[in-house]
């Protein structure tokens, strides 16, 4: 039995199989700050997804927006996570992620929802 998914689902799985790949091959300083920046992002990804049908006209202007949503974005996460090196590499996994959905999500919208199989 095969799954179907999107060229969206994909690219996420390719996203989140080269964080972890990266996760397990690095040392503990860096595995920890990738793992973090990881799952915070993974929580901006949920509430934007949720922003869809709640606020539609805002998730609109940040998709419109992706350069300046991506940039606010990640500047928050580097002040969230402070200026550390755990928190300068957290910050940048996380806008990679979110840029990488921010990019996607765009690109589904474009094109009426890209429903690749092969």
């Amino acid at each position: 039995m095969e799954l179907e998914l999107s060229f969206e689902e994909k690219s996420l799985l390719c996203v989140v199989a080269g964080l972890l790949g990266m996760i397990v091959f690095s040392g503990s300083l860096v595995s920890g700050a990738l793992l973090l920046g990881f799952l915070s992002s993974f929580s901006v990804l949920f509430l934007f997804s949720k922003l869809d049908k709640g606020l539609p006209r805002i998730y609109d202007f940040l998709l419109r927006h992706s350069i300046l949503t991506d940039l606010i974005m990640t500047g928050a996460f580097a002040v969230l996570f402070g200026t550390t090196v755990t928190g300068l590499i957290a910050a940048a996994t996380s806008g990679i992620v979110c840029s990488t959905f921010l990019s996607i999500t765009k690109k589904s919208r474009v094109n009426g929802g890209c429903n690749e199989t092969n």
